[in-house]
């Protein structure tokens, strides 16, 4: 089902029937708000969220509220333009932010399942949180960045490593969460200048010695214990990360213009727009297969294991089949 609001700030959610061609209002007594500029409808897994100045479930026609933050209880939650606390997508579970009695409460959601992970007392120089193995990681602004652990209750607060400048991480997942912790199976992995470091629970810290030099933001994408990097300007390559380690998958890539992951077949695949022309890269992180096109592959349609791609009007396509690594060309698609 495709879900819509039929204007930005209105209160009915729609539920689309593609075979009856009509749009039917979800359940109004659970309805949110309505959506604005800063709503965004994720999908994770088999579940749809959507967060509308607080975090919903929309299962069947029902628009179900989880624990999260909205603006009644307090307008200035909002920290900056780029980062904020209302939700985050780690290794597909959704983490969502709430404030009680000036209290910072972290919740996980799995499908219908929610769960409270920790707290931390409010600040207004906390830029993001992160929950991992009971401890609670935050990137802080005091006289300049820093990674702070605390206990899953807020206390024992430690200041794990000082920096002067910050990089933004974007998840591809969804282009609007910029996420600079990230959480790794090994600890929480950041960016100081041009090194990487992973943090472990207890504040021991570890450089990655191979660490890309990223200069502005980048971009990431996660599947289970694989991470895949590029930065955001030209000329840059594709990195897997593996445990504590970068390997290089692609060279001199200009931008990625579409990502999945594949969690059944546990496989990425990319289209690049790199410096000499246009690639469709799939890998699982260890074994990868490339094709050139003349033209980019603009992505169509996602189902089971075919991702469905198209150059442009009435020109020729791609069917790109992940579990038998192969790319079809289809002669010429429908406008």
């Amino acid at each position: 089902a495709v879900t819509m609001s039929r204007h930005l700030r209105s209160a009915t959610q729609f539920i689309i029937d593609p075979v009856l061609k009509k749009a039917e209002p979800v359940n109004l007594t659970q309805a949110p708000i309505g959506m604005n500029q800063e709503s965004r409808i994720l999908k994770i897994d088999s579940t749809l969220y959507l967060w509308s100045e607080g975090l919903f479930r929309i299962s069947g026609n029902e628009v179900q509220q989880l624990p999260s933050q909205n603006t009644s209880s307090n307008p200035s939650f909002n920290l900056s333009n780029y980062k904020n606390f209302q939700y985050n997508i780690r290794n597909r579970t959704l983490e969502s932010y709430t404030l009680e009695n000036d209290q910072l409460i972290i919740y996980q959601h799995s499908g219908n399942i929610s769960t409270r992970c920790g707290q931390l007392p409010f600040s207004s120089s906390i830029y993001e949180a992160c929950y991992f193995k009971n401890k609670v990681f935050t990137l802080e602004y005091k006289n300049g960045y820093q990674i702070c652990q605390y206990d899953s209750s807020g206390a024992n607060r430690i200041v794990v490593d000082k920096f002067v400048s910050s990089r933004n991480f974007t998840n591809i997942h969804n282009a609007y969460a910029y996420n600079y912790l990230i959480a790794t199976e090994e600890g929480i992995l950041y960016q100081k200048d041009t090194t990487m470091y992973l943090v472990y629970p207890g504040g021991f810290t570890k450089p990655i010695p191979n660490s890309p030099r990223f200069k502005s933001g980048s971009l990431y994408l996660k599947n289970k214990e694989s991470i895949y990097f590029c930065a955001n300007y030209q000329q840059q390559p594709l990195y897997h990360f593996h445990k504590d380690s970068f390997t290089i998958i692609h060279q001199n890539v200009n931008s990625i213009r579409y990502a999945f992951i594949d969690s059944k077949h546990n496989k990425a695949a990319f289209s690049l727009n790199e410096v000499n022309g246009y690639t469709i890269v799939l890998t699982d992180g260890s074994n990868t297969k490339k094709w050139n096109t003349p033209l980019i592959a603009l992505q169509i349609a996602i189902e089971d294991k075919y991702i469905l791609y198209r150059t442009g009007k009435n020109m020729e396509g791609y069917l790109l089949d992940l579990e038998a690594e192969k790319l079809i060309t289809v002669p010429s698609l429908p406008e």
